[in-house]
């Protein structure tokens, strides 16, 4: 049982990572675009800084997921 943990362990550390890069890009760049609306229109519909970050994990886990798929 802890055989098998231990060489799904450094998969799992690269799929948090690349998740984790992912999602903090995304975040950035939601925050970005939620101080120009704001900074411009001096409100925000809706928050960008949460979407983006929700996608970014999304897109972030789909090509790990799918990376570590093909080998």
């Amino acid at each position: 049982m802890w055989k098998n943990t231990r060489h799904n362990l450094p998969k799992t550390v690269i799929v948090f990572g690349i998740v984790l890069l992912f999602a903090v890009g995304f975040m950035v760049l939601g925050i970005f675009i939620d101080i120009q609306i704001i900074s411009k229109y001096d409100y925000t519909p809706i928050s960008f800084t949460f979407s983006f970050l929700l996608g970014g994990v999304l897109i972030g886990l789909f090509l790990t997921l799918r990376t570590i798929t093909h080998h």
